[in-house]
Formats: C-alpha cells, structure tokens, sequence
C-alpha cells in the first residue's frame, strides 16, 4: 500500500481554480482498509464532479457586424479554443461593385448592421474566442468590387437560474478589444468603432487574467440594472392611471426596437408626465437553440424598452423586469 494516494483533477478550469489544493492527499491511505480509501477517493472524485457541473455556465455570444459584398456577401465562423461553434453570412452588406461603400460613421445603423448569436457551453473552460473572416476576395485590375469584414461588438451573455428567477449577466467588449491574428499585418484595422479584416484571418478575443465570470454586470429578473445617465423620476403624489402598452414585432433573434415601437413609448410623454408611475416590463420569448438564448434575448429586449422609459421620467429604480415564456416575440409594460 502506498504511503498517499495522490488524486489530481481532470478539468483544466478546476486546476486553475483550485490551484492551492490541487492534488488532493488522502493521507490516512497509510492505515485505513484498502476498501475504506477507495471509498474516499470516489466520494472525493464525485464532489470534485458534482463542483464542475455547479460551475459550468453556458453562454450565448452575440457578434454585431457590417461588411461589403463583392460576387457574394462576406461569410464568417465562431471558434471557441480553435473548435468551431458555427457561422453565417451576411445578408445587409453593401454591394461595391455597384459603387456603394459602408459609410463608417454610421455603422450602428439598422441598416448597416446586424447581429448574430451562437450558443457556448461552458464559457468558464473558454481560453478564447475567434472570429474568422473565411472568403475574401478583390475584383482586382482597377475594377470596383472588394469584399470585407466589420466586427462592430462581441457580447457576452450567461444566465444562472435561481430558485426564483435568473441572474443574467452581460459584458458588451469593444473592437479594440479584440486582436487580430493574420498572416500579415495588412489584412487588418482596429478602431473605437470597429475592427476591421480586409484579408482571410481571425480576430481574437482572450479570457481576461481573472475569467469571465468577473465581467458583466449582474441583473436579476426581477430588478432593473442602472442605467448609464438615466434621468431620475420627478417625485410626484399623483395616482398612475396609464394603460398596459404592448410592444410587438421584434425581429427574428433581434432585440432592436423598431421605430414603432418607439413612436408608441413617445406617445406616453404626455400621460406620464406629473405622475408617481412604476414600470414593469415583461417579455414573452419562445424558440430559440436554448433556455439561455432566450433569457439573455429577454433581457436585452427589456433594457432596450427600460431605457426608452428611463427618458421619459421613469427611473431605473422605478422599473422592474420579468421574463416569461411565451410566442409572438413581445413585451408588456405595466403602470402602477
């Protein structure tokens, strides 16, 4: 019998996390019963498991991106750690061998940009991300025609469940936090507003020093995050008498607000005004690849609908948000 049994974890994500007691001695091995220690082992190998699955969080990663089209539109592939997680191709990019060019002071424009969202199981044993530009090309000879790639954001989106509601937590990352990874230095361009590939190659998001799990900010379900320069609610005794207002027609994986939907938040200027009223913003979501895609779609739908509420006087800490399944890609706001 050995004088230890020396029990090493097999998770890469645990042995850095656990790194002070990693490998585990079962010391008493020396004068316990060969049955005993074995017994010991396989309960320590089991909450070294069962602490894995706890840990384990999935993610949805959305991308925003602009690009400009020549003999077909600019296609693309997520890698989480060189394994790939999907791709797509996109469907607004401006055609230059017709003579048009992404205006790039306005790239937030619906017009210009569009979003794509891809599940990721266990982000926490993520090392890195890449977005790959895959089929570059040029007219060439003087002619008009070029075919390029903007990553305009990465977001990163997980969802805890609790025994009441969920914890979402989200970190949008900037272009500039992205490096490029190309065969030469000419194939890209990294701005404040977007990180650009004129040639195949990758753009490379790393997990920061202390993981992802230390990003984002954490939402609740049922609490309103505080919003970057929401204006405060005007304190007032006057009775809420607003009707419910339904949001419909979000597009497909979208959580943009359509100028109608903005044009019916603005028509409550006038019955807000002077009242005492609270918000609750509700989202019926269903479909989509997983529960986590639809928590964190949600989530981004009723930020979107809370900061339009937030100008017209109500206070982020008059607002509160739920998230419910349900079809028809819809939100419901309640005064009280």
């Amino acid at each position: 019998m050995p004088e230890r049994l020396i029990l090493l974890c097999p998770f890469s994500s645990l042995a850095e996390m656990f790194a002070a007691i990693t490998p585990l001695k079962l010391t008493g091995c020396r004068y316990a019963p060969m049955n005993s220690c074995l017994r010991v082992t396989f309960l320590l190998l089991f909450a070294v498991l069962l602490g894995q699955a706890a840990l384990a969080r999935d993610a949805v990663v959305v991308v925003t991106m602009a690009g400009e089209a020549y003999d077909g539109a600019p296609q693309f592939r997520l890698y989480a750690d060189d394994q790939l997680i999907g791709s797509g191709e996109l469907t607004r990019a401006f055609d230059t061998a017709k003579g048009e060019k992404l205006n790039l002071k306005k790239l937030r424009k619906r017009r210009n940009s569009e979003r794509f969202s891809f599940d990721i199981p266990n982000i926490d044993a993520v090392s890195r991300l890449d977005v790959e530009f895959i089929n570059d090309t040029l007219a060439g000879d003087g002619k008009p025609g070029n075919r390029n790639l903007y990553v305009l954001a990465l977001s990163l989106r997980t969802v805890i469940e609790g025994p009441a509601d969920s914890i979402v937590t989200i970190h949008e990352f900037r272009p500039t936090a992205l490096e490029p990874v190309m065969p030469t230095s000419k194939g890209a361009r990294i701005r404040p507003r977007y990180a650009a590939l004129f040639r195949n190659g990758r753009l490379r998001l790393d997990r920061p020093a202390g993981g992802w799990q230390t990003l984002g900010e954490k939402a609740a379900g049922s609490k309103m995050p505080e919003i970057a320069n929401a204006p405060k609610a005007e304190k007032s005794s006057a009775a809420c008498n607003v009707p419910p207002l339904e949001l419909a027609g979000f597009e497909k994986n979208a959580s943009e607000l359509s100028e109608a939907m903005r044009e019916q938040l603005a028509r409550l200027k006038g019955s807000l005004a002077g009242t005492s009223c609270r918000a609750r913003v509700t989202a019926f979501t269903g479909g989509g690849p997983s529960q986590a895609f639809r928590h964190s779609l949600s989530q981004a739908r009723m930020q979107a609908v809370a900061k339009e509420l937030a100008g017209l006087g109500i206070g982020a800490e008059k607002i509160t948000m739920e998230s419910q399944k349900g079809y028809g890609r819809r939100i419901v706001v309640t005064f009280h």
